[in-house]
């Protein structure tokens, strides 16, 4: 089969503009083991965070807009993590994160 391609001379401004969240600021420790930390979470309204198999494990708020967040995390197992951050605007940012030994 052949697809078709696009030049960037065919994208306009619109299809390649990148919007701006409050939460591209965000970062997350790893890999983390007894403790997990959210960094640059001043604009992190809710959080959840998802096991590899998609299970929420964990979720909290961040209504006093703190700058840091720190997650106790001795009963997760090892593996691979998503933290779903949304945030103050309505965004929603996706980080991921190791939990290892």
């Amino acid at each position: 089969h052949s697809f078709p391609t696009r030049r960037s001379s065919d994208l306009g401004d619109e299809d390649t503009a990148v919007e701006n969240t409050l939460l591209d600021e965000a970062y997350c420790t790893t890999p983390f083991n007894q403790t997990l930390v959210l960094f640059n979470t001043q604009h992190v309204l809710t959080y959840e965070v998802i096991n590899q198999v998609g299970v929420q494990v964990m979720q909290g708020d961040n209504r006093a807009g703190a700058p840091r967040i720190e997650l106790s995390t001795p009963t997760l197992g090892e593996g691979l993590y998503l933290i779903r951050l949304h945030g103050t605007d309505g965004s929603v940012r996706t980080l991921r994160a190791i939990r290892s030994r």
